[in-house]
């Protein structure tokens, strides 16, 4: 008989595709396709590959241990991007290269509140980031804050987050722009929400992944507000279609990222030097977003007629590779009942989507769906089977 297994366990939640998992496999054991329209990845070619390898990732000493806090060359091209990309003016010592920014996030919640401290995490929220932080010790504290936003502006917004702050309070989390809803915080909403934690002596978490795709409005890093609060989370996994390699960075001050780099060195050590490769040649050229960033807004135009045509209502996306759909009304069994008859309908017709209640509790209506998982044509296809099992 084996030991127990660790008490904090139960509060890391199961697959969000647990209660749909019956659906996905009868359509697969049918050997119908299904279209990824779950998860933030990209149909795109990665923005490199192994050929684009720099000399320093292919010699004998890349299979040797490196650098702690990342390749040097990549540390100095990471803050070289990040001045000319979001105006903020990073050295490579404010750069700590770390495995994806589900890593990064990790490290930082580790380094920055004790274990059952409580960090409020803006909602909805990217679906891992509260297991991140309970994986940390902390203790997230959703507040529905985007929708809240959109409804009632700044002020009703700050109010929901005030509500939620006690002695125990030690940190803000959100991404900007969102996922899953693909809101991109205005400068006065980043500006209040940096005060706020200012006024209450917090730590901001910021998850910025998405920072190369806004696509209606400029976007502004909240580092702009807050250089010694404010910490950054980043990956290439989104911006350059390098979700395998696992690189990812954080943003913060040299005295930040000495504590940040200590978890990392104790959970990765460090990330691969082939991976850090891939990033570097990644980050080489602009071409890659550049049009990713056309096919993206083309991709994002499809969903959002879909789904104004079928009357779904929805949190306008202005950035980032999601829309975040309220499929309340459309329930089978009628208003106030579950969706999940409605997204198993969905999977009979070939898509799959994640279910809103991993974005937040106040969420179960909704469902997340990333616009560049196909190119255009087929997301086309795919929106019109959703609409089409959706009037059943």
């Amino acid at each position: 008989m084996r030991p127990p297994f660790a008490a904090s366990l139960g509060a890391l939640k199961a697959s969000v595709f647990a209660d749909l998992a019956p659906a996905i496999q009868r359509r697969k054991a049918a050997g119908l396709a299904l279209a990824p329209l779950h998860i933030g990845d990209t149909y795109r070619e990665p923005a490199a590959t192994l050929s684009m390898l720099p000399a320093w990732a292919t010699t004998q000493a890349s299979y040797a241990y490196g650098a702690l806090g990342g390749v040097p060359a990549l540390r100095e091209s990471l803050a070289e991007r990040f001045t000319r990309e979001r105006g903020v003016p990073t050295q490579a010592s404010e750069i700590l290269v770390t495995v994806g920014a589900t890593h990064g996030l990790l490290c930082t919640a580790r380094a920055c509140v004790d274990a059952g401290a409580e960090v409020v995490v803006l909602a909805p929220y990217w679906p891992l980031s509260v297991g991140v932080l309970r994986s940390a010790g902390a203790v997230p504290v959703e507040v529905a804050f985007t929708d809240v936003l959109h409804r009632e502006g700044v002020d009703g917004a700050l109010a929901a987050v005030r509500s939620a702050l006690t002695a125990r309070t030690k940190a803000l989390y959100f991404a900007s722009p969102n996922n899953p809803c693909g809101t991109v915080y205005a400068p006065e909403v980043l500006r209040a929400l940096v005060a706020l934690a200012e006024e209450h002596d917090l730590w901001v978490f910021v998850d910025e992944v998405y920072a190369d795709y806004s696509y209606d409005t400029a976007f502004m890093s909240a580092a702009s507000f807050g250089l010694e609060r404010v910490v950054v989370v980043v990956s290439l996994s989104k911006s350059h279609g390098l979700a395998g390699a696992r690189i990812g960075f954080v943003r913060a001050t040299p005295g930040v990222l000495e504590h940040v780099g200590k978890v990392a060195t104790h959970s990765a050590f460090h990330p691969s030097i082939h991976a850090q490769g891939l990033a570097f040649a990644a980050i080489a050229s602009e071409t890659w977003i550049r049009n990713a960033h056309v096919e993206y807004t083309e991709a994002r135009a499809v969903v959002v007629r879909s789904l104004e045509e079928a009357r779904v209502l929805f949190l306008p996306p202005s950035g980032g590779s999601y829309v975040f759909a309220d499929f309340g009304l459309f329930a089978p069994g009628g208003p106030g009942t579950s969706v999940q008859p409605l997204f198993e309908r969905f999977i009979d017709a070939g898509v799959l989507v994640c279910p809103g209640a991993a974005c937040g509790d106040a969420y179960t209506t909704y469902a997340r769906i990333c616009f560049t998982a196909e190119p255009a044509e087929a997301l086309k296809a795919s929106m019109g089977r959703m609409v089409g099992a959706l009037r059943g």
